[in-house]
């Protein structure tokens, strides 16, 4: 094996490079050493790009948290995973000795890493990963459809926070790879009536040849009550799902009483007017869901049995040296999902 390796670093200030690294060493009793086969890139990786950067990375860092990858050393093999073997990576990485953590709450770690963000991630051609960390995903399901696992199990964690029953209207906010892939999973589950709403005309034309959704709006010229009431005979959802984080004023007024309302999206610096009264008259539910919690075995069976139609979703396939382009162009919208294959 060559000793080093191409890598994709975030240099600081919005600056994203393809450099030459040092193929990662194995340090620990439980490592595994990964060739990337796939990694995608998330909506966090434009906030670490963007100037101002909105999210959270070590300058020098190399970018990336979704891939598909294969084992190709480990310091000690087990029953479980040897040599060969094809990979999931859950980029969470917990610090066990929390109170969170022994309870079980991984995601809610207080001494949380994260691939990608302060530790080296996965847009090179090897990544370093502990076998915790891992998830077996079969030779079955294509590349192009396996990288969808990470965000379909953040999907998946609020999905089963919902409590989702079928035959119920879904209205989702934002038509981003998290709003289609929430809306995806609405309908196939079994959702009378799935909307989503979005004000980027890129986004809107995506949305509706190829999200699955019922009725796709431009809430930028459309009234999204009366968009509820054209599709589902009443002005108010059962469930509405917020994938952007800045959406919980008009979700609050869009529910149906008795509705829940699912906070997805991140935005730390949204502020936005919220009455307690109109919480408690309606007997909303407000739940939050963040990363994922324990979702990775349902979704690898979800996959596997090709229940969803993902594909469609990447739209630009690119190599690492062409993937601060590939970035740019999600940026731009001219994009929805982009995979570079080391």
């Amino acid at each position: 094996m060559a000793e080093n390796m191409r890598a994709v670093i975030f240099e600081g200030d919005g600056v994203v490079k393809c450099v030459e690294r040092p193929v990662p060493a194995l340090k620990s009793k439980d490592g595994a050493l990964l060739r990337i086969l796939a990694a995608s890139v998330c909506g966090s990786d434009l906030g670490i790009t963007s100037i101002p950067q909105k999210h959270f990375a070590t300058p020098g860092v190399i970018l990336g948290h979704e891939c598909v990858a294969q084992i190709v050393d480990m310091m000690e093999e087990n029953p479980e995973f040897k040599v060969g073997d094809r990979v999931l990576v859950n980029p969470m990485i917990p610090c066990g000795d929390c109170a969170y953590c022994k309870v079980g709450q991984v995601n809610m770690c207080e001494r949380v890493g994260a691939v990608g963000e302060d530790c080296d991630g996965v847009f090179a051609e090897y990544y370093a990963a502990g076998r915790s960390s891992l998830y077996h995903i079969g030779d079955d399901v294509g590349l192009d459809t396996a990288i969808f696992a990470e965000p379909l199990a953040c999907v998946m964690n609020g999905f089963k926070r919902l409590g989702f029953m079928p035959g119920q209207n879904v209205l989702i906010y934002g038509a981003g790879p998290i709003g289609l892939l929430f809306a995806k999973l609405m309908k196939t589950s079994g959702a009378s009536c799935v909307m989503l709403c979005e004000t980027r005309p890129a986004r809107l034309d995506f949305a509706r040849e190829f999200s699955g959704a019922d009725r796709v709006a431009d809430t930028s010229s459309e009234d999204a009550r009366q968009v509820i009431f054209g599709a589902t005979g009443r002005y108010c959802a059962d469930i509405i799902v917020d994938t952007t984080g800045s959406m919980f004023e008009a979700a609050i007024a869009h529910a149906a009483a008795e509705g829940k309302i699912l906070l997805f999206g991140i935005n730390d610096k949204a502020s936005q007017n919220v009455r307690q009264y109109d919480i408690t008259r309606k007997e909303l539910q407000v739940i939050g869901s963040y990363a994922t919690h324990l979702t990775f075995p349902n979704v690898i069976k979800l996959l596997s049995n090709n229940v969803l139609d993902l594909k469609p979703l990447l739209t630009h396939r690119v190599t690492l040296e062409e993937l601060p382009d590939g970035i740019e162009a999600l940026r731009r919208g001219e994009a929805m999902k982009v995979v570079v294959y080391p």
